[in-house]
Formats: structure tokens, C-alpha cells, sequence
């Protein structure tokens, strides 16, 4: 009776799991940040601007799990690594995003997906007159698409954060009336599997 009940139970349990399998890339790509800050206090009244990018190095990770024939859930994490150099400094910019996608289609095949996550990154912009670093940390949301070019699947991703950290360039005490610092990435990957 024990032989015909765990044999019961675990063809029950076979029925329920999904084939899961681990895909990886590497790419290259752009970080970006929006930096919009109006402040005031006793001695500086500011409206600052800063839009920019970093090129970056991207890993990805992906633990997909089969929804069906042609849709798959994943787990995917895209750490980066980027910067320039500018007049006698070096530049760093990383980005941490952790999503949950789903892809139409399977992710070693041809594909469309969505994605919503988290990310934190940093991006530091420097040009002859000033440095300045940018923290983002916020929900995210992607989209991306795959395609197959000389027999070698290439991604291409976008992803926009909606940065809920504050600005780290606004002095204490100051007044605030807007603290915009949201984030973006655009990359490029190449499947190694």
C-alpha cells in the first residue's frame, strides 16, 4: 500500500512541475539617468538638469520555467558594469535589475517579453567643470524582443525605472519642490547557449 500511494503521489507531482532551464548572455549596452532638481536655501536658489548615459557590460542570467508551448515565465537578473573617462578621472556606472518576465515564445527561441523588477544603479557624469554621481533605485518595467542573425539569437532590451531615491546633490535644510531622478538602459546581448 506505501509502494502505491508515494507512486500516486509522485506522478501527481510530475503533472504539476514545469521544465525549468538556465539560459545566459553576455552584451554591451547604454545606462542612463534623469537627474531634475529645483531647490532652494538661504544661499542658492537651483533648477538643475542632467540627462545622460554610460556605456555598460552586461551579464545575463535567466531562469525560465515552461507556462506552455509558447509562452515562459523567468527569473532574470542583468548585473552591468560601465563608465568613461573623462580629464583625469574615471567614471564608474553599474546597474543591478532583477525582473520577472514573461516571453511569448521560448527564451532560446524568437521572442517577445515584458518584464517588471527592481533595479539599483549608479551613474557618474563628469565633464571639465564638475562630476556628478546618480543613485536610482525604483520599480522597473522592459520589454524586449529576440532574433535569430547568422544563426546566433541576439536581444535587444529596454527598460525605464522610476527612481524612488532621492537626489544626493540637494544640500540639508534645503527647501525641495522637485526630485526627479529616474533611470534607463538599452542593451544589446548575444546568447551564450
Amino acid at each position: 500500500m506505501k509502494k502505491v500511494l508515494c507512486s500516486l503521489i509522485l506522478a501527481a507531482a510530475s503533472f504539476t512541475t514545469q521544465a525549468q532551464d538556465y539560459y545566459h548572455s553576455l552584451g554591451l549596452g547604454f545606462i542612463g539617468s534623469i537627474n531634475h532638481v529645483i531647490y532652494s536655501n538661504q544661499f542658492e536658489d537651483v533648477d538643475s538638469r542632467l540627462i545622460g548615459t554610460a556605456p555598460l557590460a552586461t551579464y545575463k542570467a535567466c531562469l525560465g520555467f515552461d507556462i506552455s508551448r509558447k509562452q515562459t515565465f523567468a527569473i532574470t537578473a542583468y548585473p552591468s558594469i560601465g563608465g568613461s573617462i573623462a580629464v583625469g578621472d574615471i567614471n564608474l556606472s553599474y546597474a543591478l535589475p532583477v525582473a520577472a518576465e514573461l516571453y511569448f515564445g521560448d527564451v532560446d527561441d524568437p521572442h517577445f517579453k515584458l518584464g517588471l523588477g527592481a533595479t539599483y544603479a549608479r551613474t557618474t557624469y563628469s565633464d571639465d567643470f564638475f562630476s556628478e554621481s546618480t543613485n536610482v533605485f525604483g520599480p522597473t518595467i522592459s520589454t524586449g524582443f529576440q532574433l535569430e542573425i547568422r544563426d546566433k539569437f541576439t536581444e535587444v532590451n529596454l527598460n525605464y525605472t522610476y527612481g524612488l531615491s532621492s537626489s544626493s546633490a540637494i544640500p540639508s535644510g534645503s527647501t525641495v519642490t522637485k526630485d526627479v531622478n529616474h533611470g534607463f538602459a538599452i542593451m544589446v546581448l548575444y546568447s551564450l547557449d
